[in-house]
């Protein structure tokens, strides 16, 4: 028996070789519950949870042979599926570009468990005898400082030498395979594309004023920013829309009741179209921001 079918093959390295039907049928939605990013934020979605916020965009939408949008923080990808799937529906002609602060990883493998980190090698799960467990929590959770020290603990135990050198590698390895946060359901889309991106950066030329859409769910939130990192998140967006632009702010509560604002960029400002449940926590900020 070579080394290969001695590591550790159980449901993670299932889900990330695209083998699905060896899964139980909610395992996506608790894999990505769980998993908590470096950051402080999660990857917690699930199906159908922006559907309310997709119906109520439909009717404000540009009116253009074809749209550039962008999803900021889509996370695992499955809304910005389920959005893309409507539009083509509708058939309304779109290209999408998601992003997600953490998209690369990494699954780790010996005999006897899987660990899948973050592109630092920074554990996020463990998985021993099909079982996931935690290594860090979400910014504002009780756990959150435990966590920290949880994960570092771990990744001095169990990530050595080998495992960097084979993380850095280009050359495919038996113990550490290069996996993406993503939904199976978004791969080969032939109308999403996925970029990294950190969102308090400013944009890059290319991007200045690209986007007729720009759709920030479940991110703009205040337990994640303060009050100048948002400022400094609305004016990135800002000069990414096209002029008469669509911003859509988001957040989902605990009951998945969708709270949303829908703004369009003027000349130096934004302006509110429309709110949903009362619209976004964040409303101020945007309608407070000028150029």
């Amino acid at each position: 028996m070579g080394m290969q079918d001695k590591m550790h093959k159980g449901l993670l390295h299932s889900f990330f070789s695209g083998r699905i039907n060896e899964l139980p049928g909610n395992f996506e939605q608790r894999l990505f519950k769980l998993i908590t990013l470096p950051n402080g934020t999660t990857k917690n979605t699930y199906t159908g949870r922006l559907k309310t916020l997709d119906s109520f965009v439909m009717p404000n939408l540009p009116k253009s042979a074809h749209i550039e949008i962008k999803d900021i923080a889509a996370s695992s990808g499955i809304s910005t599926h389920e959005w893309a799937k409507q539009l083509e529906e509708n058939r309304i002609a779109v290209s999408i570009t998601a992003t997600d602060l953490y998209i690369d990883a990494f699954l780790v493998m010996n005999p006897s468990w899987s660990m899948l980190c973050d592109q630092q090698l920074n554990p996020l799960l463990v998985e021993k005898a099909n079982s996931l467990f935690r290594t860090s929590f979400p910014t504002g959770s009780m756990r959150h400082g435990l966590g920290k020290i949880l994960s570092k603990a771990i990744k001095a135990i169990w990530i050595n030498e080998k495992t960097r050198k084979e993380s850095e590698s280009k050359e495919q390895s038996n113990s550490v395979l290069r996996v993406e946060l993503l939904s199976p359901a978004v791969k080969n889309s032939k109308t999403i594309s996925f970029i990294e991106e950190d969102i308090l950066l400013p944009p890059s030329k290319n991007e200045i004023e690209k986007y007729n859409v720009i759709r920030a769910a479940n991110i703009l939130n205040n337990v994640y920013f303060d009050e100048q990192r948002l400022k400094n998140i609305v004016s990135n967006l800002f000069l990414q829309l096209k002029p008469g632009g669509l911003l859509i702010v988001c957040k989902t509560d605990d009951a998945g009741i969708n709270h949303a604002s829908l703004f369009t960029k003027k000349e130096k400002q934004f302006s509110l179209l429309e709110d949903m449940n009362g619209g976004s926590e964040i409303k101020n900020t945007v309608l407070g921001f000028s150029s």
